[in-house]
């Protein structure tokens, strides 16, 4: 499954897997209530249709319309704007509640034009308003209700997704890939084809992704790259040492590694800093 990167770690799963969770919570019936309520709630407030003698139930029926036409843009593009937003660390409910917004502004223009023959701007602005809060507490109320599915099926780490609130940034976003349980100092970290093992002072992981993308992922400068398969912290390099005329890394550990010709002198330079 591909997992989209970011600068606090793997947040979310693929967007294929995001646009399916979504579309079918929107089929769940509490959003259909949901819809129902902010179309009954617009057409009491006078929100989107700007007539004020319009008949009570036209108006309703308007609304209703422009429910379902909502329900269906979100249907087809709120997954990959979550997928997108909160590979960012954007807050879901930011995501929402800004396309719904944004939807909103254009359909009310529309309909002014169409109505009344153009836009005036404090009544789309008090309209922006009442939607704004009709909207605000619809998606609280949805994303509340569904706040254990949506992190369970959406997030890599369920403990780390910006549902309300950005997550905090780790001090090693390569950690959000790990098992709670084997979280901690990342010492090396090892190419195996498609996927890389981890080795953590909790212990070893393998996890799906290419070195390149996992080094990229620790912390700058607290280690380097001393083979095309091989990541290791700097204060766990013990010595080099050549075996029939081949440079190897020797471990605190004990472990030997194969080491790049071309790192001898870098990694002699590492022990002697380390030395001083």
């Amino acid at each position: 499954m591909a997992e989209r990167k970011n600068s606090v770690g793997t947040l979310i799963v693929s967007r294929e897997q995001v646009n399916l969770v979504i579309r079918k919570t929107m089929t769940h019936p509490l959003l259909f209530g949901i819809f129902i309520y902010a179309a009954f709630a617009e057409t009491i407030f006078g929100i989107r249709v700007p007539i004020a003698d319009l008949p009570f139930m036209l108006h309703l029926a308007i609304n209703s319309g422009i429910a379902g036409m909502n329900m269906f843009i979100l249907y087809a593009f709120l997954g990959t704007l979550v997928h997108a937003g909160v590979g960012r660390n954007i807050p879901m409910i930011a995501i929402i509640f800004s396309f719904v917004l944004f939807i909103g502004v254009i359909e009310m223009s529309m309909l002014s034009l169409f109505m009344n023959g153009g836009v005036v701007l404090a009544n789309l602005l008090n309209c922006l308003f009442q939607l704004s809060v009709i909207s605000g507490f619809a998606e609280i109320l949805a994303l509340g209700y569904f706040k254990a599915m949506l992190t369970n099926r959406l997030a890599v780490d369920p403990g780390n997704f910006p549902l309300f609130f950005p997550v905090r940034r780790s001090k090693s976003v390569l950690q959000a890939r790990l098992p709670r349980d084997k979280r901690g100092a990342v010492l090396r970290v090892e190419a195996l084809g498609q996927y890389v093992a981890i080795y953590t002072d909790m212990g070893r992981t393998e996890v799906r992704l290419s070195l390149k993308d996992a080094i990229a992922e620790l912390p700058k400068n607290a280690g380097t790259q001393v083979h095309r398969s091989h990541w290791v912290r700097h204060d766990q390099i013990d010595a080099v040492v050549y075996q029939n005329g081949n440079p190897r890394l020797r471990l605190v550990t004990e472990e030997v590694l194969p080491l790049g010709r071309k790192m001898v002198e870098p990694i002699k330079n590492i022990l002697d800093a380390s030395a001083e």
